[in-house]
């Protein structure tokens, strides 16, 4: 029994296939007689898991049948909720007296053994009155136990009638993207308006989501459980924090007076302490499961199934079955492959590349250490098999030191032509030089 889609199974045939296993479950639990308490319990999952269902599928029907469906297998599992509310009731009761004191912890006490809390008024029972209470309580928790199983077959023969009008995962694409949106919504309204049926209607919407992760966790199955554990323990805070408020209004629509009254306000006020606590932990995970929109998230959802329905088909193309994209991306990598870097599985080859010889890890170590010494040359600038470049060094130091013998001299000239009588005597100089040339000029004509 796996409460997951199939890749390529028909949304009415996983209907048909998921719906159906979580009735026969629930029918076989109830029908054996055996620990009636814990065969409620599951049978009011496995209501949950298939109304999950039929969340997810809900753009692909109408909507008169939507909510037919929807009040089945909600009328199946409100019809056990009496048997088990009482239960829940006592033990949340009997868990706050253990985080009380004083009169808070004794009206805690008081309402843990008496799971009838709103008539609870501080007087002790008869034990006649409890042992009929007891066997009355018995019938009927039968009575209904027949009355929910005679609702699963009539429900198991309804699921034939069921037509899903779209392809399978643009149903479930809407459905998921619906469903996750509800879930952020719920959340900032319960944090704005503070209300406690706020608190559980988001609890509603969390289980949802924690179910739908569970649906569509072949698509990735780490990512997905991931999402859908920490989902379920929101879902667990949530159910405590509906408890207590569940508690905390038996304790107020009690009738009981002085003593017993003062009592009742300290188990309120301790019950109110209590779900801060659970509201302010909610309120870190709601942001991480939360965190996204509604769009973003589903084009993630999108991009994983269609990878694991590729990785499905590769793997079939190459003999395995089952394989999910970490496996398949694990196998292309080879031995030792990182995903994506182009190697091949085992000793495959792939054209004009030849496989690497299988050598140890003594082997592998020494050109590991001889490459990080080649990167490193290549970092400072220096290339492998070229001298060392001290000598080359001192080249560029005699070019700088002829530049600057050649500037003082340029710069000891122009001091020189600034001293006093300098352009006189440079000016006699010219007058001198152009008389011999002139005289020169006479000879030789």
């Amino acid at each position: 029994m796996t409460y997951r889609l199939k890749f390529g199974e028909p949304a009415g045939r996983s209907w048909r296939r998921i719906a159906g296993e979580q009735i026969a479950m629930a029918r076989d639990l109830l029908a054996s007689g055996r620990d009636v308490d814990v065969a409620i319990h599951e049978t009011r999952k496995a209501m949950k898991r298939v109304r999950a269902l039929l969340r997810l599928l809900r753009p692909g029907l109408p909507g008169k049948v939507y909510k037919r469906e929807k009040a089945r297998y909600g009328d199946i599992a409100r019809l056990l909720a009496g048997a088990r509310d009482e239960a829940v009731l006592a033990a949340t009761a009997h868990e706050l007296s253990r985080q009380t004191m004083g009169k808070a912890r004794i009206a805690a006490e008081a309402l843990a053994s008496n799971g009838l809390a709103a008539k609870h008024s501080g007087t002790e029972s008869s034990l006649e009155s409890l042992a009929l209470a007891d066997q009355v309580a018995r019938e009927v928790k039968a009575a209904r136990v027949r009355e929910a199983i005679a609702a699963l077959d009539e429900a198991a023969q309804g699921l034939a009638a069921l037509k899903v009008r779209q392809p399978a995962y643009q149903v479930v694409r809407q459905g998921l993207a619906d469903s996750y949106g509800e879930g952020r919504r719920a959340m900032k309204r319960a944090y704005r308006d503070e209300e406690d049926e706020d608190f559980h209607d988001w609890r509603k919407a969390v289980q949802a989501h924690w179910r739908h992760m569970l649906l569509v966790a072949r698509a990735w199955p780490e990512l997905f459980e991931a999402r859908a554990q920490l989902a379920k323990e929101m879902s667990d805070l949530l159910g405590e924090d509906h408890d207590l408020y569940v508690l905390i209004h038996s304790a107020e629509a009690s009738e009981a007076t002085g003593a017993a009254a003062a009592a009742h306000d300290g188990l309120v006020r301790a019950a109110r302490a209590r779900q801060a606590e659970i509201r302010n932990e909610l309120h870190v995970k709601g942001k991480a499961l939360f965190a996204e929109t509604a769009d973003r998230f589903i084009v993630r959802v999108d991009a994983y199934w269609n990878a694991a329905k590729a990785a499905r088909k590769l793997a079939r193309s190459n003999g395995a079955r089952g394989a999910d994209v970490i496996e398949v991306v694990a196998a292309a990598g080879g031995s030792g492959g990182k995903a994506g870097d182009g190697k091949s599985k085992g000793n495959g080859t792939r054209r004009g590349v030849r496989p690497a010889p299988r050598v140890g890890a003594a082997a592998v170590a020494k050109p590991e250490r001889k490459s990080a010494r080649t990167a490193q040359t290549k970092r400072r600038g220096k290339t492998a098999g070229k001298p060392k470049p001290q000598r080359a060094a001192a080249k560029p130091s005699v070019a700088k030191r002829s530049n600057r013998s050649a500037g003082k001299t340029l710069a000891a000239k122009r001091a020189a032509t600034k001293r006093p009588g300098a352009k006189a005597a440079q000016a006699r100089a010219g007058r001198t030089s152009k008389g011999s040339s002139r005289g020169s000029g006479r000879g030789r004509s």
